[in-house]
Parts: structure tokens; sequence; C-alpha cells
């Protein structure tokens, strides 16, 4: 596992998808990016010298891009003081720093015993997926599969070309879409993620789930309790741990 670096990086990209969400993307050396699928860096806007031997204060994200690429991206929300300071003070070219990379959410054919992968992300939850899916290595993956995603609004589906892509190295990925708008759009389930709709699907599916869970603290917990609940072992419920 590769040692968390200290990096400044430049910003070279920022999207707004609206619904006070943002996407930074940060020129970066692709010596620092070394980092497993589902890991995650600090970061944080304050003044640093390494000189000082101290982190000032930083909020983690996990990280939204493939790894050893010239770029490391994150997505956020804004919620609290912090992110509202990330959202007014980083505009094109700034400079912050990145502390990675960190974490043990990591999903690949080594560590993940059962034969079945499921993935569950609400809304910017899916950040530490994308690197997996997108990752060519991983394209030799011979377990199955399953993405459901959930979000507020389908304009808030942040990485649909990716997701795109990731059905190419993924041939037997399936990902099924959640919307708690109302939409025509048919790739969409309406309402929030339904736990009892997942495991029917899952169940009916057979195999040895491993579920991977990722989004707002009151959603993971309570896929948790669900899982466990139903009798799965939490050897086989993962999540992740910072949020």
């Amino acid at each position: 596992m590769p040692l968390p670096r200290k990096v400044e990086v430049l910003v070279r990209k920022i999207i707004n998808h609206g619904g006070s969400v943002y996407t930074l993307e940060f020129e970066i050396s692709p010596a620092y990016t070394r980092f497993r699928p589902g890991q995650f860096t600090h970061l944080t806007i304050e003044p640093y010298r390494p000189s000082d031997g101290y982190w000032p204060e930083s909020r983690v994200f996990s990280i939204a891009s493939p790894p050893n690429a010239d770029f490391v991206r994150v997505v956020y929300s804004v919620k609290g003081r912090y992110t509202s300071r990330i959202r007014d003070v980083l505009g094109l070219g700034s400079k912050c720093w990145l502390k990675l990379p960190y974490g043990e959410f990591i999903v690949d054919s080594e560590l993940t015993t059962g034969d079945v992968v499921v993935l569950v992300a609400g809304g910017t939850g899916i950040s530490p997926f994308i690197p997996f899916l997108l990752d060519e290595n991983c394209g030799r993956f011979e377990k199955d599969v399953f993405l459901f995603y959930g979000m507020r609004d389908p304009s808030l589906v942040i990485f649909d070309r990716e997701l795109e892509l990731a059905e190419t190295n993924f041939p037997s990925l399936k990902i099924v879409l959640f919307s708690e708008k109302q939409t025509t759009d048919k790739r969409f389930q309406i309402g929030r993620l339904d736990f009892k709709m997942i495991w029917r699907v899952i169940d009916r599916h057979g195999g040895n789930p491993v579920f991977f869970l990722s989004g707002p603290p009151g959603m993971i917990d309570n896929f948790k309790k669900s899982l466990i609940n139903i009798g799965l072992s939490e050897a086989c419920i993962r999540i992740d741990q910072w949020e």
C-alpha cells in the first residue's frame, strides 16, 4: 500500500453540477496518484509549509479519478463551514494541498472474498467507486458487479460518461439508478435507494455477495443494519469509514 504524501496542487477544472454539488480537478504528477481504487485524500485550503511539520485543518474526500493519472478529481457537496470555504476560495488556477492516499475501502479480486460485488452509492458517495470502475487493470475482475446509485435528481448523475465506460470494462456490470425526483427517464427507479428491492435482485442472482456502502451516514447505517438483520456477516459489509 503506498505511503501517504503531501503535495501542492493546482485547480485545473471546476464543475458546478447544481444542488450545491461541485467537482474539483487538480493537476498532479502521476508519482502521487499510485493509490488503490476507493482510497481518499485530505484537502486543505489553509496555508501550509512542509518545514513546519504541522498539517492544518482539512477535510477528506474520496478520490474520483483513475490511479496513475496526471490529475486528481474530488466531488463534494457544500455542507457546513469548510466546504463553503472550499467553494468560495478555490477558483481556476488556485493552489491548495493534498495529503494522499488513505483508506482501506478497496474493491479488488484479492481483497473481496465473495463472488458477487454489490456497490451501493448515495449522492456523492459514488466517488470511491469510479476509480475501480475505470481502472483498466480491473477489467480482469472475474466477479459479477452490481451498482445501485441513488440521487435527488437525474441531473445529478455526475459520472454519466464514466458509467458508460465502466460497462465496457465490466461486461457483467449491472447498473440500477434511483431518483428521488420524478422523471420520464426510463433508466431510473423513482424514490430513494430501496433496500428490499436491492436485496431481492441480489438474492435472485444468487452467490455470496459482498456489499460496499458509500454515501450519507444515515444511509450507510440503515443499509448495514438491514443487511445484518437478514443474516449477512459483517465481514461481507464494507463501509466508507471516514463518512
